[in-house]
């Protein structure tokens, strides 16, 4: 998931809000970059920051990510992730894994792991004996629409295995043509 980053000022009167240097990378996701092209960035409207005293140059990297939050006193946008998960993003860092995230957060469930596809090999058989278990409790589109896709994955999975046979009985990958 792309993130984007801002250089705001410390008091809102003091209006600074522009997109932060250093944030575009069209090899990881081009079509945010081409939307970030668009967009001037802090250093359009300012000078390269500099210490007061020594004149040394900013480490963008050392700069502080604000914390975020979304609860009923705070809707901060991007803070349900750290307020559910306990993460947040290094300075300037332009992707989040959704997947590892949630995993290591322990927030890692069926539904998410369908919906982003990433089964591993024993999630798989968990996650069919979850849906039959929970078939009852849920909608019957929304059970169809998850069994459907565990079966696509599955499928694509089945698929590979009889390739990779495949592949050692003939030798090579010469047979798929």
């Amino acid at each position: 998931m792309h993130i984007s980053w801002r250089v705001v000022s410390p008091t809102p009167d003091s209006g600074v809000f522009e997109g932060a240097p250093y944030t575009r990378d069209p090899r990881h996701l081009p079509r945010q970059s081409q939307v970030d092209e668009e967009q001037d960035d802090f250093l359009a409207h300012y000078s390269f920051p500099t210490h007061a005293v020594s004149g040394e140059r900013l480490n963008w990297l050392r700069l502080p990510v604000l914390d975020r939050a979304w609860r009923e006193d705070r809707e901060d946008v991007g803070g349900f992730v750290q307020e559910a998960s306990g993460w947040k993003p290094s300075p300037l860092q332009l992707a989040m894994d959704v997947v590892q995230v949630a995993r290591c957060s322990g927030l890692w469930t069926p539904e998410l792991a369908l919906m982003s596809g990433d089964l591993d090999d024993g999630e798989q058989y968990e996650l069919g004996n979850w849906l039959a278990e929970h078939r009852e409790d849920m909608d019957s589109d929304v059970f169809d629409a998850l069994y459907a896709k565990l079966g696509k994955h599955h499928q694509r999975d089945l698929d590979a295995s009889i390739s990779d046979w495949a592949d050692s009985a003939v030798g090579d990958a010469s047979w798929r043509g």
